[in-house]
């Protein structure tokens, strides 16, 4: 691997972060409720939960194991996680509170494609490193992904920027972006 990139490389790491849904049978917060918080050494592992109960119109919380958590839970069974979440819940909420009916998580530890969610900067490295990490091999490799874009690594924009980008260096011609997402027939016979 040429030096821009293998040096890139060894100054990130894949970090550790998984989300966790759990879809209730009803709704113990409050409507209207979009984040719920706690802070300070309570909120060391679990410290945020999202309401995403407008997308399905199931009551569903959003948390995340992040760092340390997300490698300690890596092999918890889906009950092990759900009472790690639930005490803080219920310290919150109270303790009458019931469990989820259903749990999902994600595995990118386990992914063996991603390895992680996303890069983090180790000592040593600086933005250049997203850049570097972008450079063409040989004029026939084209790397995207968030770890690419210096101007908001670490997120989903970055990951479809990127490959914007890629996209361009392989066909050799720039493609608005606004068209990436169109599939009309004249732009399937441009």
């Amino acid at each position: 691997m040429p030096n821009p990139v293998a040096a890139a490389l060894a100054r990130l790491r894949m970090n550790a972060f998984e989300k966790v849904f759990l879809r209730f049978s009803e709704r113990f917060w409050d409507a209207g409720v979009y984040a719920i918080r706690q802070q300070g050494p309570a909120g060391r592992w679990w410290h945020s939960w999202y309401d995403l109960t407008a997308l399905h119109d199931e009551p569903t919380l959003l948390t995340f194991a992040a760092g340390p958590a997300a490698v300690a839970t890596r092999s918890w069974t889906d009950a092990e996680v759900v009472a790690s979440v639930m005490a803080p819940l219920r310290r919150l909420f109270g303790e009458d509170i019931a469990d989820p009916v259903a749990v999902q998580r994600t595995a990118w530890q386990d992914d063996p494609f991603a390895r992680g969610s996303y890069a983090f900067m180790l000592p040593g490295s600086t933005t250049a490193d997203h850049d570097a990490l972008a450079t063409p091999i040989g004029e026939v490799l084209h790397i995207a992904g968030e770890a690419t874009w210096t101007d908001d690594p670490a997120t989903v924009t970055a990951a479809l920027c990127s490959g914007h980008r890629a996209a361009q260096n392989v066909l050799g011609a720039p493609v608005p972006i606004e068209r990436i997402w169109d599939r009309s027939p004249n732009l399937q016979q441009a």
